[in-house]
């Protein structure tokens, strides 16, 4: 089956952003199980593409509910297989970025995206791998106390327990971490076009060219103004 996909991949295209890191991931790791399979040609002329992380910190797709994860989760995979501390870099900023689009009840903001995952209110605990793996590769407390409020906070969901085996299997656990996770400050982000703050169970957002601003609070209210 790897040997025909792979084969697939070599010679296909794909439709969104984020399916060309999930197919150069894809192709590093079919090279590990199967060393003769020829996917340097096709993973190099991805990779020289560029990260798609802007200097704040968001992806393309600005989808903090759904892509975000796809889109780390395949940079940390290739960042395994390959001398990459570029990724490693970016996939840090975006997670870093992510911390500070959620609310106090676990929730991300969803104004900014590109994608389905617009206007929701849902836990992002996709990310929470992403968090974990990130510190497999380069130990951060603050990520293994963001992916264990994300799982604390979540409902389960058998795709995602998936993705949350892996480094946990090839790992091991974590090392225990008390590390605080940003929940005071005030952010302003000029090039995506939105202001973020949070204080304690307090967070809001702004949003250039709309009249709309979001607010969560402790009840998990929300509000428009």
């Amino acid at each position: 089956f790897v040997r025909r996909a792979v084969a697939g991949m070599l010679t296909g295209g794909f439709h969104t952003p984020n399916h060309r890191w999930v197919i150069a991931s894809a192709l590093v790791q079919a090279h590990a199980l199967f060393p003769d399979l020829d996917v340097a040609a096709t993973v190099d002329a991805y990779l020289a593409e560029g990260i798609d992380v802007d200097a704040e910190g968001l992806f393309i797709e600005r989808s903090i509910g759904v892509y975000d994860a796809v889109n780390d989760r395949s940079w940390l995979l290739i960042a395994e297989r390959r001398d990459c501390p570029e990724a490693l870099d970016a996939v840090a900023r975006n997670l870093d970025l992510d911390l500070r689009f959620l609310h106090a009840d676990g929730t991300a903001e969803t104004g900014l995206s590109r994608r389905q995952d617009y206007g929701t209110r849902t836990i992002p605990l996709g990310l929470a791998h992403c968090y974990l793996l990130h510190n497999a590769l380069r130990p951060n407390p603050v990520y293994v106390q963001a992916a264990q409020m994300l799982w604390e906070k979540s409902d389960a969901v058998a795709g995602h327990l998936l993705w949350l085996a892996y480094p946990l299997l090839k790992y091991g656990d974590p090392a225990s971490a008390n590390a605080a996770l940003p929940d005071d400050f005030a952010l302003f982000l000029p090039l995506n076009g939105i202001w973020r703050a949070r204080h304690g169970q307090l967070s809001a957002s702004a949003f250039r060219n709309t009249c709309l601003l979001y607010t969560s609070d402790a009840a998990d209210e929300e509000d428009s103004v």
